[in-house]
């Protein structure tokens, strides 16, 4: 079982805990013919216990050459669908025999909503920063607090009180330490970087609670985790004024934008949490779930036992022809191993109403010489086939034949488990199993003859051959769908190999055409499945020159006014009301006006002015100018102006402009710069020209 050890401290993490609804929920999307990776990323990206798994797995040796690999949708595909199967399986088999408490359950599901918070709050800073890798923030962000759970899984009655008093702006790790030794940031980044990730996402771990100062000059990631980490919660509680003052030191961002950031983020958490059938959580700040929520624990519970009694063999009983008998006995033993940690077993068949056929799917010459009568009445095995119950060589004495198979599954016993179908028996499933795994067996015999059944009827079946459907013009989206999966497979292996052979490769640019052609072809197809699927505008009623004049205002009495900067306004009267976001645009104009006063410590004029009816490229655009006559810009950072590169400005994020691109992108409109050392800087924003509704009421 893997542990992590932290100063002389040990820790278990192989079965970090997770919650139900997902597993089941992932249970019937593993064995969906229809799903496809990025219905099951999607859901295995909500939850951290999985998300630590897949990323175990996919960074262990068998897989190291792809360590760079950050986001788990392209994990899922270097796994393979098996391997997420078995990672799953075993997920919901452990939780169901794990019995968590009540209390246990309500802590998880705590920080659950919080990870879902802080990993959607982290994607939405990526994009607005421009930071490269959003997925990579994501995932960061649903991982900021997985060391909670490994201190909940080691340390379970301790750290539920502990945690009851959880707040995002105490001092909690420090009561952690003193407890346990460590806090859950250290733990996190502990296991994050046991998997060696070419990636910073354990410093942001580690450092998301440093001081605001330290993080100024820090990569943009930790700084993402620190802003994201401070603001998230599990309920609809207030942002703390200190969290909202972080966010706007380390990336410039107002306060209403911070908090526009964190309601998309709470709105996502909220929607997975509808979507999941989850009554009682992220109501308003409560320490205890309503009855609702209570009962809906206790169905998903029974759900998950369901799904792992119905689906634990689905892999094995539904893709192997039943008459293939050494097919189906490779695929039980794949999946014995998956439930119950059984390497070794021998599949019995009845071959006649007297005699038991040994299926040697393993090759081993001795189990053909082997002759088992269904009347011997010292074998354990004969017995089993005649009693119908379930019997093992630790509680019964062993006849020769007994030891014999013993001997060939090399372990201490063996656990024979009846495989009935209707009122006959079709064989017997022989587990070598060690006298420590027995009482466990014995333990699960409910599940176990459950199973039983389940591969008696495969024994019993016969295959029937299945016609292949033809295909008609109402398969369309059917067929879209499904076409979508290898597009999926290509596109995260072209970007694997454009990081293999690096950006200056010659071949860069032709990836770089494929990748787009593959996102054309993705985008009619989804046109095809659901054509209807159009995401409706936002439409807000804006005043630029009201927004224009406010702004002047409050940086004339404080930013102006300290530096000796004069300003002039030039505003086109006729501008009508726009449909554009005031707060994405106020954070734009904000972050362009502060960059100049920086620019002029000395002093300077700055003149800002607006135009009605610019036309480019047949379209209708109001443009703002922001001017100023500072010393211009170097040609070299010129030229990467919109990336989010580090700026040589002291005590400025860099990624200012990189915000101000996004967020007009966002809002379809564009922006230009010009500059020199003998006119200064001149930006140009182009918003379009769509009337507001109430403009044209």
């Amino acid at each position: 079982m893997p542990q992590l050890y932290l100063r002389d401290k040990c820790y278990t993490f192989e079965r970090l805990p997770s919650v139900p609804s997902l597993l089941v929920e992932l249970l019937d999307l593993c064995y969906d013919a229809d799903s496809n990776f990025s219905q099951i990323a999607e859901s295995i990206e909500k939850d951290p216990g999985l998300s630590a798994k897949i990323i175990q797995l996919a960074n262990s040796t068998l897989f190291r050459q792809w360590n760079d690999v950050t986001e788990i949708r392209r994990m899922l595909v270097v796994l393979g669908m098996d391997n997420v199967r078995q990672i799953v399986i075993s997920s919901a088999v452990h939780q169901f025999f794990a019995k968590f408490g009540k209390e246990f359950g309500k802590q998880i599901q705590q920080s659950w909503v919080r990870a879902l918070v802080c990993s959607n709050l982290a994607m939405r800073l990526a994009q607005l920063t421009g930071y490269q890798k959003p997925q990579e923030a994501y995932l960061a962000g649903l991982l900021y607090q997985v060391g909670q759970l490994l201190l909940l899984l080691n340390h379970q009655q301790t750290y539920q009180g502990l945690l009851a008093g959880y707040q995002p702006d105490s001092d909690f790790c420090a009561l952690e330490k003193s407890e346990f030794g460590n806090d859950h940031c250290e733990l996190g980044a502990a296991l994050t970087e046991s998997w060696q990730l070419e990636s910073f996402i354990a410093d942001a771990i580690l450092f998301q609670k440093a001081p605001t100062e330290e993080l100024r000059s820090a990569p943009t990631l930790l700084k993402i985790i620190a802003v994201a980490s401070a603001l998230s919660t599990a309920d609809d509680s207030k942002a703390s004024p200190a969290a909202i003052e972080r966010a706007g030191i380390l990336f410039n961002l107002t306060e209403s934008s911070t908090l526009e950031c964190l309601a998309t983020a709470k709105g996502n958490a909220r929607q997975v949490i509808k979507d999941l059938g989850m009554p009682g959580y992220f109501s308003p700040a409560t320490k205890e779930l309503g009855s609702a929520a209570l009962q809906y624990e206790e169905n998903v519970h029974q759900q998950l036992a369901n799904r792992v009694k119905d689906l634990a063999l689905a892999n094995s009983l539904r893709s192997t022809p039943q008459d293939q008998d050494h097919e189906l006995a490779k695929n039980l033993r794949a999946t014995f191993e998956i439930l119950f940690n059984i390497k070794d077993l021998f599949l019995i068949r009845a071959a006649s109403p007297d005699r038991l056929m040994i299926v040697n799917d393993a090759g081993l010459q001795q189990l053909d010489e082997i002759n088992v009568s269904t009347t011997d009445t010292d074998s354990i095995l004969a017995s089993t086939y005649r009693s119908q119950s379930p019997q093992d060589s630790f509680n019964a004495a062993p006849a020769l034949l007994d030891k014999q198979l013993t001997r060939l599954l090399r372990t201490e016993g063996v656990y024979f488990l009846p495989l009935p179908h209707k009122t006959e028996v079709a064989g017997v499933l022989a587990l070598g199993v060690s006298a420590a795994q027995q009482p466990e067996l014995s333990a699960r015999k409910p599940l176990l003859n459950l199973l039983g059944g389940d591969i008696g009827r495969a024994l019993k079946s016969a295959t029937q051959p299945v016609a292949s459907p033809g295909i008609s013009y109402e398969q369309l989206g059917r067929i879209a769908h499904e076409l979508s999966n290898p597009l999926t497979i290509i596109k995260n292996y072209l970007y694997v190999l454009g990081k293999k052979i690096g950006k200056e490769h010659a071949a860069g640019e032709e990836l770089a055409f494929i990748d787009e052609e593959i996102d054309r072809v993705a985008n009619i197809l989804l046109r095809a499945k659901d054509p209807d699927n159009v995401a409706p505008e936002n439409d807000c009623a804006l005043d630029i020159n009201r927004l224009i004049r406010d702004l002047d205002r409050l940086l004339g009495d404080s930013l102006y006014q300290t530096a000796g900067i004069s300003s002039r306004l030039q505003l086109d009267e006729k501008i009508p009301l726009l449909a554009c976001p005031r707060d994405k645009t106020k954070q734009v104009l904000l972050n362009i006006l502060k960059n100049a006063t920086e620019a002029m410590p000395g002093g300077g004029k700055l003149e800002v002015s607006s135009r009605d009816s610019i036309y480019q490229n047949s379209s209708e655009y109001v443009e703002v100018s922001i001017k100023d006559n500072g010393p211009g810009i170097p040609r070299q950072i010129l030229a990467q102006l919109f990336k989010p590169v580090e700026s040589t400005k002291q005590g400025h994020s860099g990624v200012g402009l990189s915000i101000v691109s996004n967020l007009i992108n966002e809002m379809s409109g564009h922006i230009s710069c010009s500059s020199s050392a003998e006119k200064g800087t001149e930006f140009k924003i182009y918003l379009p020209r769509t009337l507001a509704a109430r403009h044209m009421e």
